[in-house]
């Protein structure tokens, strides 16, 4: 007995191996707006907490002791600055300035002072444009 000749069987050629599993889109998508929606609020509350200017500067102000006047009390200006000699009635003396310019670009006030007695530290009192009724203090 003779068989049919073997017939060839054909040949299946496999797939090539399929790519790894990439994440899916929507969680690319959501992480991507997580990260976004983060950074703006941090940024935004920066803005909010940080005061003055961020880019570029107010140019620095100056004023000498001859600008200064001894509202309360007795004092004089001289080469080397301002002198207090005596306070007033209520045992306290008042320097002022009369100034004109934004307090918003400008985040500290430096004063530079000297022969002044540590104890009680002499406190700094303000007022401004913006809210002329109210005082403020820093000790």
């Amino acid at each position: 007995m003779t068989y049919p000749a073997a017939e060839s069987a054909p040949q299946t050629i496999a797939a090539p191996a399929a790519p790894p599993p990439s994440p899916p889109r929507a969680m690319l998508v959501g992480v991507s707006l997580f990260a976004v929606s983060a950074l703006l609020c941090i940024v935004g509350y920066l803005f909010v907490s940080v005061p003055g200017n961020w880019f570029g500067s107010s140019p620095t102000l100056r004023w000498t002791a001859a600008e200064l006047a001894v509202t309360q009390g007795s004092g004089q200006a001289s080469a080397e600055g301002l002198r207090v000699s005596a306070s007033g009635a209520q045992g306290i003396a008042i320097v002022s300035i009369q100034t004109s310019f934004r307090s918003a670009g400008y985040a500290a006030v430096a004063w530079d002072t000297a022969d002044v007695p540590d104890n009680p530290a002499p406190p700094r009192f303000w007022r401004n444009d913006s809210e002329p009724g109210r005082g403020f203090t820093r000790p």
